[in-house]
């Protein structure tokens, strides 16, 4: 029953907390605001602060403005907690992020606040404005232009959330009426408390012409219009032009207000305009701060423009391949305006398909109980589809259990119709439509998991190139080995089966029921076997088992290839009966999401099912006797294993052993140019490592270094007697180390780990150090996501900043924000990983052909992350003691750019730092 106002109307409380950390168990409240209304308007406020009884951590000081002195004599949280559960008493609550203040007041007051259900405002703006930069209070109340004056004060929060609420009501009430219908009914089912609100918000709303759009398409996109007339002149590059451009008085000088002359630059772009007119292929290692991108992209507009044929770049990153189209290409445009196309094309899997998701919707619920977070995603996802014009899911910025649910609702390969699919003929389908623009683009940017999804399909997904660059080439061979592997989990399976809807066939029925089975019971055999092989290493096992012939002498295998035996032929026999019955045309119409199609759909179930038959019958096909180089690890030969995922989902995965030679035969040599860059691609000056990986051969090879004065901007600190990872001692010796360098330079360091573990050991530490130094300590998933504490260091540097692989590479932290970049451990490939061991096998020395050289590249990514522009100035120090006392050291000296080096011990070293940074160290202290 709804709670109601002194008016009969309903009556909501907004509220908010401040508190000094994340855990509701071990942290305090310091401060409650909240406001009580009904439609009418404003009835009350509550505001109020409260003595945590604890020092107030500098992060919260400074989010919050409040300080010990503000709180000391306040009233305790209980009874601050107490005053809200009288306020709020007979109302409905409402918070954004409510959860985190409902878990605070339970912790306080269980009887007034446990269990009792609350609406939240930023689960609600991510299903109506699914497409928000961000959905922070601050954030949203920025862009919809509510009143916020004081953000992280909780009154103040209490009514930026109220002027939310409403806010997006009446943007749901101004959706159109097919749609708000859709949305209304969806919430409407319960499950989603929240939901149910909003959908007795949309009932009887009055329906007005200006309103009505019954008729309307879900995403009325058409597709691009016909191509032009194609250019039938062909030039080559202008060299002299490409060095103008980038020259002192060139176009980039006086299109760009930030220019700065740059050689490697120009030797960059010459480069890559030769390799054009000669038709070649060219490595170049460019160094940070050169402006490779630029170098690429304009000789690449100009071969394009000339008639040369369309170029394709490739990046790693989804997010460098938007940077080119945001930043990059428009800066090449502005310098050189020239009457070219340039279109972004992402893999299948990142566009929405709308059959997928109508059926979806249609399906209903699963199970008894009601999923509120599946209910929320259907509504976002339903709301999304009408508003996007490209359907792609970085839109979405899907986060916890989005992504779970885009596999329901994304592009796939084994559930597509094809040309057959309505949404194809008709010019809606999202993915369709970008791969039209890409086929009329004369520039076309996509990342490496698509151009290696293409180049193994025989170029069915790509447009036709002959034209190839990739940035971020040192990422390539990892790319491509996921993209020639496979993976196979119960999920995928019951997903085929489940779309099939009960059409009456009992063969087909009892197959599908056989294979649901089968599946979960192999499943769960694959992860008692892992757990086994786990307990044989005494609980400290991978959480994946190598399916070798070292492994058929066990009973746990026995058992689960019984099992997974049994899953092949279950696979089969599904698929078998899904071809009979669209043969036969038994495929009640009227149950799929497209009636006309129900046999096509038939038909692609059961490609789909059977390969996974194949897959789970490759997985088997383990080789007889011993391991040896030949029988596992031979050219084309993939290594395959069961590995249990967060979760405790067993899944079945398959990787290549080696990709030169697919890369080479799939995809260089069909290509006239092909140009390969990075920062970090040589080891000891020399691509061999690089080109022996990717299978290149006859390349051309540049090497530029970077244009800053390392010499003078940066210090490279080795500290003698720093004790091994393998010390207990080690965590303790570089906090104190970070504490005291953080205190010298006003915090602004940035401390690199290989793991999670070390970064806690060290974390914890610090913040203890740290905590009367007015310097906060922020640790990735920590003290919040990746994004979150960058965000937060860039806003404030008197923080040192933990991170780990994510930040060793991407991050731009240019000027003073970063001075300091310590890491802790040398950054070696994990010597268990299954596809490691699979190469490793088949050479003599692994360590130097494999590890080092891999630990070498990292390293220098690592380094990177400190001087980013020319008046940098900084300090990189290395805790690892191996790079001082093993030989290959000196492979990792020598790869680091030719910085001042500094030995001194872990506790001498801060005054040095600093006195670097202020420019007044003794050159005689520096070698």
């Amino acid at each position: 029953m709804t709670a109601t106002s002194a008016n009969g109307e309903e009556a909501l409380v907004c509220f908010d907390l401040e508190t000094t950390g994340l855990s509701s168990r071990s942290d305090r409240i310091i401060e409650i605001g909240a406001v009580k209304f009904d439609r009418t308007g404003l009835l009350d406020t509550y505001s109020t602060l409260a003595d945590p009884g604890m020092p107030l951590p500098l992060v919260i000081q400074r989010l919050c403005g409040l300080h010990d002195q503000d709180l000391r004599g306040q009233p305790t949280p209980a009874e601050a907690v107490a005053g809200l559960a009288l306020f709020c008493e007979g109302c409905t609550l409402v918070g954004h992020g409510v959860a985190f203040d409902m878990a605070f007041c339970s912790e306080v007051l269980p009887e007034a606040f446990a269990g009792r259900l609350a609406l939240d405002t930023a689960e609600l703006a991510r299903v109506l404005l699914p497409s928000a930069s961000s959905h922070s209070l601050e954030e949203l109340s920025r862009s919809l232009e509510l009143l916020h004056d004081r953000p992280h004060r909780a009154l103040s929060d209490a009514e930026a959330t109220q002027a939310l609420l409403q806010r997006l009501i009446e943007t749901a009430q101004a959706l159109p009426l097919r749609l708000r219908e859709r949305v209304r009914q969806l919430c409407a089912e319960g499950g989603w408390p929240t939901g149910e609100y909003l959908a007795r918000q949309l009932v009887g709303l009055a329906v007005t012409a200006a309103v009505e759009e019954v008729a309307r398409p879900v995403v009325p996109t058409p597709l691009p219009q016909p191509p032009a007339a194609p250019r039938d002149t062909k030039g080559g590059i202008d060299e002299p032009g490409i060095l103008s451009t980038f020259g002192a008085d060139g176009a980039l000088a006086h299109s760009e207000p930030d220019f700065e002359l740059r050689e490697e630059q120009q030797q960059m772009a010459l480069a890559v305009a030769q390799a054009f007119n000669r038709s070649q292929t060219l490595l170049v290692e460019a160094g940070t701060g050169v402006g490779k991108s630029l170098a690429y992209l304009i000789p690449a507009r100009e071969w394009a423009a000339q008639g040369g044929g369309r170029v394709l770049i490739s990046t790693h990153t989804i997010t460098l391949q938007e940077q080119l189209a945001q930043h990059d290409v428009p800066a090449a445009e502005r310098a050189q305006p020239l009457p070219l196309r340039t279109a972004v094309l992402k893999g299948r899997g990142n566009y929405l398909s709308l059959r997928r998701l109508e059926r979806w919707l249609a399906a209903g619920p699963e199970g008894r109980r009601r999923d509120p977070d599946e209910i929320r995603f259907k509504v976002r996802a339903l709301i999304w589809a009408h508003q996007s014009q490209v359907g792609d899911r970085a839109e979405l910025r899907l986060a916890g259990r989005d992504p779970e649910f885009w596999e329901r609702v994304g592009s796939t390969v084994d559930d597509c119709l094809g040309p057959a699919c309505h949404n194809w003929r008709d010019g809606r389908c999202f993915m369709v439509k970008a791969r039209v623009e890409a086929r009329e683009a004369d520039l076309v940017i996509v990342n490496h998991a698509l151009l290696l999804s293409g180049a193994d399909s025989g170029g069915a997904v790509l447009p036709e190139f002959h034209h190839l660059i990739i940035d971020e080439a040192h990422h390539l061979e990892e790319a491509a080995t996921l993209a020639q592997g496979e993976r196979l989990g119960l999920g995928a399976i019951l997903a085929v089966v489940d779309r099939i809807p009960d059409f009456g066939d009992s063969e087909v029925n009892r197959a599908l029921k056989s294979a649901r089975q089968t599946a979960s019971a192999a499943f769960a055999d694959l992860r008692h076997l892992v757990a086994s092989e786990s307990a044989n290493q005494g609980s400290r096992g991978p959480s994946f088992v190598v399916l070798d012939s070292r492994l058929t002498a066990t009973e746990a295998w026995e058992r689960a290839s019984r099992s997974v035996s049994r899953l092949g032929r279950a696979l089969r026999q599904a698929s078998a009966a899904l071809r009979t019955a669209a043969e036969i045309g038994n495929v009640q119409p009227t149950l799929w999401p497209q009636p006309d199609n129900g046999a096509r759909e038939c038909w692609v179930a059961a490609e789909a099912l059977q390969g996974m038959a194949g897959l789970v019958a490759s997985s088997l096909a383990i080789p007889e006797g011993e391991p040896t180089p030949a029988t596992e690890t031979a050219a084309g030969d993939k290594v395959a294993w069961v590995e249990v995922e967060r979760g405790d989902r067993a899944v079945i995965r398959t990787a290549p052993a080696e990709v030169a030679s697919s890369l080479r035969e799939h995809l260089f040599e069909r290509c006239e140019t092909v140009v390969l860059t990075s920062a970090t691609m040589a080891v000891a000056g020399s691509f061999r490592y690089l080109r022996d990986r990717l299978g290149l051969e006859g390349a051309e090879e540049l090497v530029l270094d970077s244009p800053f004065d390392y010499l003078r901007q940066s210090l490279c600190c080795l500290p003698r007697g720093m004790p091994g990872h393998g010390d207990p001692h080690h965590p303790r010796v570089v906090a104190e180390m970070v504490a005291q360098i953080a205190v010298e330079l006003g915090g602004r360091t940035m401390v690199l780990f290989t793991g999670y573990q070390a970064l806690r050991e060290v974390h914890s530490q610090l913040r203890n150090l740290l905590q009367g130094e007015g310097i906060a300590v922020l640790g990735q998933g920590l003290d919040g996501t990746r994004n979150q504490v960058l965000r937060n260091f860039r806003k404030e540097p008197r923080t040192v900043l933990l991170g780990t692989n994510s930040f060793w590479e991407g991050i731009d932290l240019p000027g003073d924000t970063l001075q300091c970049v310590v890491i802790d451990k040398l950054p070696f490939p994990v010597p268990t990983d299954p596809i490691f061991q699979a190469r490793a096998r088949g050479r003599a020395d692994s360590f130097s052909q494999l590890s080092l050289p891999e630990a070498v590249l990292r390293l220098k990514q690592g380094f990177g992350r400190l001087v980013r522009r020319h008046g940098d100035r900084g300090a990189v120090v290395i805790c690892d003691p191996r790079i001082l006392e093993r030989k290959y050291g000196a492979e990792f000296v020598s790869a680091l750019p030719k910085a001042a080096f500094l030995y001194e011990p872990p506790e001498a070293l801060a005054p040095l730092v600093g006195a670097f940074l202020r420019g007044e160290m003794p050159a005689a202290v520096v070698s």
